[in-house]
């Protein structure tokens, strides 16, 4: 029975030491298990935890410089003209006009001046300077005559340079031509007819009031002349026009200068036309599509004006294109069948023309003239 006990109490021990070391191993496990975690936790980065690169030493940059080297001024002259534009106001006709005009040079090299190119009714004189260092000034003077008719005038001159930008620069003159003395008829309608010329009176007359004289009457030509006392002023003259049918003939239509006294208006303008004694309705014709090597027929009118009876005496062609091949009689009309031969084309022409002569028997020579544009289609064939 002690036996039994004394068994029994060894087992019991037993299984506490087995107990206890089982514990203990636990524990030692256990612990071992958590250090290991924490070693890991320590030696792996965690995702807040920037990384850390090796990086090289700064080498400092030599930078190129980035101002690109200076480019030589261009020396370049350059015209500069204060008042471009000159009005003259209301000036008398006939009575010369001048205007200055200052310039100067704004640019960087020298100013060169060729000329001054002036127009009909104005003039310049010669340039005694044409080289203007920068900044230097000289000025350009401009005469200008103004002609007989009244009414607004406007011209324009150019000064040549060497100014790239402006190589031509404008110079602008104004002017409104008032005229102090008339003249009525403004015109003459005049015919070659013994018995009656048309040739009106002409009454020149002083608008302000003003006294003056004629002092010279000339026609074109000749044609035309007037009796007048130099000597005598007055506000009216009235002068009756003599007619030379011979020299009219030869001058259709002219001018009439009649010269005065008048301070304002030393001259005034009458112009003339004459009524021929035949005229043609057609006295120019145009041929178009025209197609090389054919005819073709026209037709034209002869008109005596003053009603009097009259013959062809004969008509020429210059280049033997045209051809009268009818003539009828209608009054004081006659009327022609004109022939146009178109001719062949030559070379790279593209038109033709011809005149015509008509000889009127013992009267004047009336011309007909004649151009013809071939049909394309006989160009591109070609």
């Amino acid at each position: 029975m002690f036996y039994c006990k004394e068994l029994k109490y060894k087992r019991e021990t037993m299984k506490t030491i087995k107990t206890v070391l089982t514990t203990i191993t636990l524990t030692i496990v256990i612990a071992f298990m958590f250090g290991c975690q924490e070693e890991q936790a320590k030696i792996v980065p965690s995702a807040k935890t920037a990384k850390v690169e090796a990086t090289k030493p700064e080498v400092a940059k030599v930078e190129k410089s980035q101002t690109a080297p200076k480019q030589p001024t261009k020396v370049q002259a350059k015209i500069e003209v204060k008042e471009p534009v000159h009005d003259f106001g209301k000036i008398a006709p006939k009575k010369r006009q001048t205007a200055t005009f200052a310039f100067s040079n704004v640019g960087t090299g020298t100013l060169i001046i060729s000329k001054v190119k002036a127009i009909c009714g104005c003039t310049v004189p010669e340039l005694k300077k044409k080289e203007y260092a920068p900044g230097e000034s000289g000025t350009i003077t401009i005469s200008y005559s103004p002609n007989s008719t009244p009414g607004a005038v406007k011209k324009s001159m150019y000064i040549q340079s060497n100014d790239t930008v402006t190589p031509q620069f404008k110079l602008t003159i104004k002017a409104f031509i008032e005229v102090k003395v008339t003249a009525s008829p403004k015109k003459l309608n005049l015919k070659i007819n013994e018995k009656d010329t048309g040739a009106e009176p002409i009454t020149v007359k002083s608008k302000d009031g003003t006294l003056f004289a004629i002092k010279s009457f000339r026609a074109t030509g000749n044609s035309i002349t007037a009796d007048f006392d130099p000597g005598y002023k007055a506000v009216e003259h009235i002068l009756n026009p003599k007619v030379d049918l011979t020299k009219l003939a030869k001058t259709s239509r002219g001018t009439i200068q009649i010269g005065t006294t008048h301070p304002d208006t030393p001259s005034i303008t009458v112009t003339f036309g004459t009524l021929t004694r035949f005229s043609i309705n057609r006295p120019t014709f145009n041929l178009r599509d025209a197609q090389p090597d054919t005819k073709v027929i026209k037709e034209v009118w002869v008109t005596s004006n003053y009603g009097e009876s009259f013959e062809i005496e004969k008509s020429t062609s210059q280049k033997n294109l045209m051809k009268v091949i009818g003539e009828e009689k209608e009054g004081k009309h006659i009327k022609l069948k004109i022939q146009v031969s178109v001719p062949p084309i030559t070379g790279k022409k593209r038109f033709f023309t011809d005149t015509m002569k008509i000889k009127i028997k013992d009267g004047d020579e009336l011309t007909i003239r004649c151009s013809g544009w071939y049909d394309k289609k006989y160009l591109n064939s070609k």
